[in-house]
């Protein structure tokens, strides 16, 4: 039997019809916080889809969208009761939608900060080369979060380990999503203003999956000074499907902030 070259893991996007307003955003958000474990990634999409439903949106704008995509729901070739009747009967008994939705909003966590890895990094192959180590970009990472956590008096102003395992562990578990975390966090603003009927517009996820695109390109084709391996491994990293175009999407944005304390920081940095 032939086998062909490793392949990407693909979002599953529908991209095209009403059902897709309602489901995509789900399915983007499951593969983000849980990239690799596939039963907790649908569990989870089956559980945002399934509140949506419940509670649509209260806004009046969003809620005639919501109307208008619910009335031309069968353009999917599937009815709201079909519908409902999948998600009661695929949404597991023993995982209840908190400790599910709690797990995924720890993992976000987690993600956020290997995407500010893989964004730190980018900028640094960008700005000075020879500093562009995956090393030092999770040195970086680290000193940022401190700065942004910690009160003047050194307590934590929030729940979040900083110690060197605990970054390794976070890049080692959402690399194949850090290229969707970081798009996420330049789209941050449009993303809280956009979702609040629990979707996204189709604009908005656009060019989320084209930022997040172009950073996973930068990735696979970016080697630590000194490596001869890339990266990102591009048989590993979560995709947008080939029927999606994104060619026309604008992904120019303005780049994370690296000032010359950084710099300094990096310079005096020996671990590579």
């Amino acid at each position: 039997m032939r086998h062909g070259p490793p392949t990407m893991p693909c979002i599953e996007l529908l991209h095209n019809g009403r059902i897709a307003e309602l489901v995509d955003y789900s399915e983007i958000l499951g593969t983000m916080m849980f990239p690799s474990d596939s039963k907790k990634h649908r569990h989870l999409v089956l559980q945002l889809v399934e509140a949506i439903r419940k509670q649509p949106p209260h806004e009046k704008i969003a809620r005639e969208k919501w109307d208008l995509q619910m009335a031309r729901f069968s353009e999917s070739g599937m009815s709201l009761s079909a519908l409902d009747r999948l998600l009661y009967v695929s949404l597991p008994s023993q995982l209840t939608a908190e400790s599910l939705a709690q797990e995924g909003l720890t993992n976000f966590g987690k993600g956020l900060i290997a995407g500010q890895i893989l964004a730190l990094l980018i900028r640094l192959a960008d700005m000075v080369p020879a500093l562009a180590t995956l090393n030092k970009a999770r040195h970086l990472a680290i000193a940022k979060l401190r700065r942004h956590v910690l009160a003047p008096n050194g307590e934590p102003k929030v729940d979040v380990a900083l110690s060197l395992r605990s970054i390794e562990d976070a890049w080692a578990k959402f690399k194949p999503v850090c290229h969707l975390y970081a798009a996420f966090t330049v789209l941050r603003d449009d993303h809280a203003r956009d979702s609040r009927s629990g979707e996204l517009s189709r604009q908005t996820m656009r060019r989320l999956l084209a930022i997040a695109e172009w950073y996973r390109s930068r990735g696979q084709g970016h080697r630590s000074p000194g490596s001869s391996e890339p990266t990102l491994d591009d048989t590993k990293m979560w995709t947008v499907p080939a029927s999606i175009d994104l060619k026309d999407v604008d992904v120019g944005f303005r780049p994370i902030w690296i000032t010359r304390a950084d710099l300094f920081e990096l310079n005096n940095y020996k671990h590579d």
